[in-house]
């Protein structure tokens, strides 16, 4: 399976390896060049109407390079932003806008008339650009939104989000996906021994371990208290397992300093597959009971469902 192919630009699809402090930067950089380039088009306009002396740098051929909503774009670093699917159509807009400025500009400078059709022109591409630009920053806030403040990953919202564009998948016979429930053992004794900035501790540090531990293309996820979700893409029921075991070995035991010694913690694990034809939920309940299975053979263990 080419995963290349797989891909389509849009920050729905861009999420696996946005970190919470990436993406809360890439909002606040976004939102800073949306407020240039609405202070461009409000001095723009401004000239048009008063017929002030017009910037030097809209007269310019290379204006769209000059302002800074376009030295931003030249600029812009961040990778998964640019391949958006907005990213282009913005870029194409911003150079047609400032072309059609200059032809407005050029006008006024020399007493000629505007016509109506002409500034509706430009404001119709100003309007595209504004739409984009509103539904790349909605996009990227919606997905702060969707990030777990303690261990910063992605919350139950996205799971279900991400899990039901690759059930389509799945329906589609484009590639398996499996699936996996963890949760730490004896973790309410953990809470009530050691009080819950031990408990938090221990949350964060697995959180991180397991980021760092699946595959660039899996996601983990925090489920709720003290479970996570995995999502193995393009993996099936057996391989997902393989990759689990692995990383449930690495794991071993937590273990979080505390007075002086050091607090531990095991982990269970309960593996299933997303099927063609069947709910979610099914599959979500099939690796609850394969975690269940995990914790009543004695827990610091990793079941894989036998329902087929």
């Amino acid at each position: 399976m080419d995963r290349q192919n797989l891909q389509t630009y849009s920050v729905q699809d861009l999420m696996l390896n946005f970190g919470q402090q990436e993406l809360e930067e890439a909002v606040q950089e976004l939102g800073a060049a949306i407020e240039s380039q609405e202070q461009w088009y409000s001095d723009l306009n401004r000239t048009l109407i008063c017929h002030l002396p017009p910037n030097i740098r809209d007269l310019s051929r290379e204006a769209h390079h000059l302002c800074a909503f376009g030295a931003w774009l030249d600029v812009y670093g961040n990778d998964k932003i640019r391949k958006h699917s907005l990213f282009e159509k913005i870029k194409h807009d911003h150079e047609l806008i400032h072309y059609v400025a200059n032809k407005l500009l050029s006008k006024t400078i020399q007493d000629e008339k505007i016509e109506p059709d002409e500034y509706q022109a430009m404001y119709k591409i100003e309007n595209k650009i504004r739409n984009h630009l509103h539904t790349l920053n909605n996009e990227l806030k919606d997905k702060v939104s969707n990030i777990d403040s303690l261990t910063g990953l992605y919350n139950r919202k996205e799971m279900y989000a991400q899990l039901n564009m690759q059930y389509e998948l799945v329906n589609r016979d484009v590639y398996p996906v499996s699936i996996a429930l963890m949760d730490i053992d004896h973790f309410k004794e953990i809470n009530d021994k050691y009080g819950h900035v031990v408990g938090d501790k221990i949350l964060s540090q697995l959180a991180a371990f397991l980021d760092q531990a699946v595959r660039v293309y899996d996601t983990v996820f925090r489920y709720g208290g003290d479970e996570f979700f995995i999502l193995l893409t393009d993996t099936k029921l057996e391989t997902a397992y393989e990759v689990l075991k692995r990383i449930h070995k690495k794991i071993g035991s937590l273990q979080v300093p505390y007075n002086g010694s050091m607090v531990t913690a095991t982990t269970s694990f309960g593996v299933s597959s997303l099927r063609k034809g069947e709910d979610i939920e099914y599959s979500i309940e099939n690796a609850d009971q394969a975690l269940y299975q995990a914790k009543k053979a004695g827990r610091n263990q990793l079941v894989m469902d036998t329902v087929h």
